[in-house]
């Protein structure tokens, strides 16, 4: 697997794991493959992003919004959220839920995932 793809999909399980409520308190009646939204791979460009120029990858959204999501990301736009069980702090712009973890980016926003990765 190409390292960027690798690092997109990572930043998607961190993305995933977080917005699945992993402190809940029973197991999930749901097969994980059934339950788990389509990984990104359709390629939107590159982005210069902190620290690192980022490849855009969307599945069913369109690259215009990904890229803009992405944008306002790096610039700085959006609201930071902590979540009380675990401590973690993500970013919610332009209605996405944004975060990041080895070497990418991912956000989530009903279901669909878009990813950012180095």
């Amino acid at each position: 697997m190409p390292r960027r793809a690798a690092a997109a999909l990572v930043a998607v399980l961190v993305v995933s794991a977080a917005l699945a409520g992993c402190g809940s308190d029973g197991p999930t009646t749901t097969p994980v493959s059934a339950a788990a939204p389509a990984v990104p791979n359709h390629h939107c460009g590159t982005l210069p992003g902190p620290g690192a120029t980022f490849s855009i990858l969307t599945g069913s959204v369109g690259c215009t919004e990904a890229r803009r999501v992405f944008s306002d990301l790096f610039a700085g736009r959006g609201t930071a959220e902590k979540f009380p069980s675990t401590g973690k702090l993500d970013t919610r712009v332009d209605g996405w839920l944004c975060g990041g973890g080895a070497g990418g980016f991912g956000c989530s926003n009903h279901g669909h995932l878009i990813a950012a990765g180095a």
